[in-house]
């Protein structure tokens, strides 16, 4: 199956989860609640969150997802300027940069969190708090800002996630492509798995927030199709593959 191929059947995958999940915690919104109090004990609270090395654990994921986007950043720039004898390909470089910033950036942190209005866990009545729970797909009052819906470090968790596999694993034996996809699940369910550990975000928070990044993150892989490019280039491959296709890569 070719990458683009691939990538609109994650599309329509997406499209059904997204209308699978409105189903579902439209109809029943207390699963939200349920699930977040197997994590909660009346006298600890959301216990897990206080356990350091989990933290740690958790600060490492976020800060690794962030340091790559600003690398790949940084590598694109110096690309564009000093013209390098060997490289990361730009278009590869770009796509993970879009994704990030359209994803996690602006879908995830500035359009749904900052609008949404959705208390967190740890801010609702039902778990010690003094605010109200609203289902997932019902806009609040809540929350001013950096609120639960969506999960921000879950979504920024699965598209890093993502643009990693879509690198490595076509890259790599068939045996250590499954591996790879295997951790790479791990710290992306993980990540999103502790969010709803600390209280910090209802699982439909989570769910709704990878379906929506993978979705976008896919969209934007048949659009710049860094899959069609290596991933690692070379002056002379640069100009070989200019003068095959008669204009520049990106």
């Amino acid at each position: 199956m070719t990458s683009d191929r691939f990538a609109k059947k994650t599309v329509a995958a997406m499209i059904f989860a997204l209308l699978l999940f409105g189903v579902v915690f439209t109809v029943f919104p207390g699963l939200d609640l349920w699930i977040s109090g197997l994590f909660y004990d009346p006298q600890q609270g959301f216990w897990i969150g206080a356990s350091r090395p989990v933290q740690v654990l958790r600060k490492f994921v976020w800060r690794f997802n962030d340091s790559l986007a600003l690398i790949a950043l940084l590598v694109l720039v110096g690309n564009v300027i000093f013209r390098p004898a060997r490289t990361v390909s730009n278009r590869w470089l770009s796509f993970l940069v879009t994704s990030y910033v359209l994803g996690p950036g602006l879908l995830v942190n500035v359009l749904l969190k900052e609008n949404w209005g959705r208390a967190r866990p740890i801010q609702v009545s039902e778990f010690g708090g003094a605010l109200e729970f609203t289902p997932a797909l019902e806009i609040s009052d809540q929350c001013a800002a950096n609120c639960s819906f969506v999960s921000g470090e879950a979504s920024a968790a699965v598209t890093m996630m993502l643009v990693l596999g879509l690198v490595l694993v076509p890259r790599l034996p068939r045996g250590s492509g499954l591996f790879a996809i295997g951790l790479l699940s791990v710290v992306a369910i993980g990540s999103g798995g502790l969010r709803v550990a600390f209280g910090a975000h209802f699982l439909s928070d989570v769910l709704f927030g990878a379906v929506l990044v993978v979705l976008l993150t896919s969209l934007l892989f048949m659009a710049l199709k860094p899959g069609d490019h290596p991933f690692l280039v070379t002056r002379k491959s640069r100009k070989a593959r200019k003068a095959d296709i008669g204009q520049p890569e990106i």
